[in-house]
């Protein structure tokens, strides 16, 4: 089965970089890189992807209040943070709004595809 990807980061060379970590996965497609929260909303509603990978801070606004519109939208789309520092109340805070994961940005190319293989595999995702 193909896990269909949203990449949802304001920086440019972040979005490649994690893009990359997908080169040679061919059961994993990106179908969306979004820079701002409008396109983001957009791709979600359009392609319906199983995942989306979010900055922790996106353009200034606390990725905890983008997952709840997310969520809104599509309950059963799964969702890791992508985070450089978090202390365990925004984690905590972060499950409460319905998060299955977290990837820290200094190990993205070595944590990143085993924890979307350890969320998909289980949490019920669609």
């Amino acid at each position: 089965m193909i896990t269909k990807v949203l990449i949802v980061d304001d920086n440019a060379d972040m979005q490649t970089s994690i893009e990359d970590c997908f080169s040679y996965d061919d059961d994993i497609q990106i179908v969306g890189l979004a820079h701002n929260k409008k396109l983001a909303i957009e791709l979600l509603e359009e392609f319906k992807p199983n995942l989306i990978l979010l900055s922790e801070s996106f353009q200034g606004e606390q990725s905890l209040e983008i997952i709840s519109q997310f969520k809104e939208i599509d309950p059963a789309t799964c969702i890791i943070i992508m985070l450089m520092f978090a202390p365990t109340t925004y984690r905590q805070q972060a499950i409460n709004k319905g998060v299955h994961g977290f990837v820290q940005y200094t190990k993205i190319y070595s944590d990143l595809l085993p924890e979307i293989r350890k969320v998909l595999s289980t949490i019920p995702c669609k």
